[in-house]
C-alpha cells in the first residue's frame, strides 16, 4: 500500500500537548512526598517540585520558575515528534532529575 493510500490517525497539536502535560502531572503526583515522610528530598524524580513543600517563598518561586522552564522542554516531544525536539525533551528530563539530585545533594551536606 503506498503512503497516499494509506489512513494516518494523527491528533492535533494541542491534543498531544495535553495528554503529555496530563501524564507529566499524573507521574508527578505518584511520586509527591507523603505525609509520613520526612526526606523528601531523597526522591531525584520530584526535581524542582520539591521546593514547593519548602517553607521559604522564595524557593517556591524558584521551584516554580525552574519548573516553568522545564516542562516545556519536556512536552517538546509529545507535541513535535522530531529529531531535535526529541534531543530537548531528553535534555529537559535529564536537567529535571540533575536538579532533584543538586537539591539531595545540598540537603544532605
Amino acid at each position: 500500500m503506498t503512503n497516499s493510500k494509506r489512513q494516518h490517525f494523527e491528533l492535533p497539536t494541542w491534543a498531544r500537548v495535553a495528554v503529555a502535560i496530563v501524564i507529566l502531572l499524573a507521574v508527578l503526583l505518584m511520586m509527591r512526598p507523603k505525609e509520613n515522610e520526612f526526606y523528601p528530598e531523597s526522591n531525584w524524580l520530584l526535581g524542582p517540585l520539591w521546593m514547593l513543600y519548602v517553607r521559604d517563598f522564595d524557593d517556591k518561586v524558584i521551584g516554580l520558575l525552574v519548573a516553568a522552564v522545564l516542562v516545556p522542554m519536556i512536552v517538546t516531544f509529545p507535541a513535535r515528534p522530531r529529531v531535535w525536539t526529541a534531543i530537548v525533551s531528553a535534555c529537559g528530563i535529564l536537567l529535571w532529575i540533575g536538579f532533584g539530585a543538586w537539591l539531595a545533594m545540598l540537603a544532605s551536606a
